[in-house]
């Protein structure tokens, strides 16, 4: 089997590639699983315009008139849309993996008249999301109902090195409407723990070591290795990459209780149990302080299994159960 992977964000889901390259290779036996990547206009390289043209290019370079037995786009460029396009430039071995059933932030091709466009059209592509939550989520029925669930992708690849002795609790990325700056507000009026938020557009919260900016590739694995816990303070989530990367590298992730915290750590005491409560957070915190190193990589291995499993099941068995978390 070949499959072919395009990522049009190289500048920002490089990681990702690497993550399903791997989870796809153990899921399908494939003979080689090829990642296209294209540069995005936040990486300054690109015109928006050039951007499409390279991914309309790249559809159909890769698609109806190659060889690859699957043609994976990671995220889509022009929102729903991009099914139409992938049907008709890469035919019915498209899939489009939509991370977020609804935009966090503002983007393009959601709105009333791509989804009822979509409605019209129907598109036969095969969606793929990471959760339930965001399959729920997605506000055209016709999408909602194509889309199969396969586990957001992780890379078992990474050299162990989380420091244990660490006990500095991070969060890191990128600010967004739904972070929770309330809760760091608290826990850092308590003085339990040293908070450090790194991540471009945050603002300066009480008590808690702000440094905004971008985060570089290695900076970021840096501080992902020497964090006790990350922490991910969001309010509403569908999945986390951080998390996912987090736990790559043997570090613990605490988050409110949701289905992806489930679906990573099943067995982890890892989300508080009364989020309304910021006793409840720096519990959570501790227990999953405990877990750092060896731990996590237990965490790792056998969230790998299960997302190798839900891949297997989409791509070779054209479905998915509805219950990723039981995959084995």
């Amino acid at each position: 089997m070949r499959i072919t992977v395009i990522n049009p964000l190289r500048g920002t889901m490089t990681h990702y590639s690497r993550e399903i390259q791997q989870t796809l290779e153990a899921a399908t036996g494939a003979d080689r699983v090829h990642v296209v990547s294209l540069s995005e206009p936040s990486t300054g390289e690109v015109s928006r315009i050039r951007w499409v043209a390279n991914y309309l290019g790249a559809l159909g370079k890769y698609g109806r008139w190659s060889r690859s037995d699957r043609v994976i786009v990671t995220w889509p460029v022009l929102g729903l849309l991009d099914l139409i396009l992938i049907r008709l430039l890469a035919g019915p071995r498209g899939v489009l993996i939509i991370h977020d059933g609804s935009p966090l932030v503002r983007s393009v091709g959601y709105g009333r008249v791509a989804r009822r466009l979509i409605g019209i059209i129907r598109p036969r592509v095969a969606v793929v999301v990471h959760t339930e939550f965001a399959r729920s989520h997605i506000q055209s029925a016709f999408v909602r109902q194509q889309a199969r669930l396969a586990l957001h992708p992780i890379s078992i690849g990474e050299a162990i090195v989380a420091d244990a002795r660490s006990t500095v609790v991070r969060v890191l990325g990128q600010y967004k409407r739904d972070r929770d700056v309330d809760l760091l507000r608290d826990l850092g009026a308590t003085g339990s723990f040293e908070i450090e938020v790194r991540g471009r557009g945050w603002p300066s919260i009480p008590g808690i070591d702000v440094e905004e900016g971008f985060l570089d590739e290695r900076t970021l694995v840096d501080l992902l290795r020497s964090s006790s816990v990350v922490l991910i303070p969001y309010k509403r989530f569908y999945q986390s990459g951080i998390a996912i990367r987090a736990v790559e590298v043997g570090t613990p992730v605490v988050a409110a209780s949701s289905e992806f915290m489930e679906l990573l750590a099943p067995t982890r005491d890892w989300s508080p149990r009364d989020p309304s409560r910021v006793e409840s957070w720096e519990r959570a915190i501790r227990n999953a302080g405990l877990d750092a190193g060896a731990g996590t990589v237990e965490v790792r291995d056998h969230y790998f299994h299960r997302a190798v499993a839900s891949w297997r099941k989409v791509l070779l068995e054209g479905g998915d159960d509805g219950n990723a978390a039981s995959s084995s």
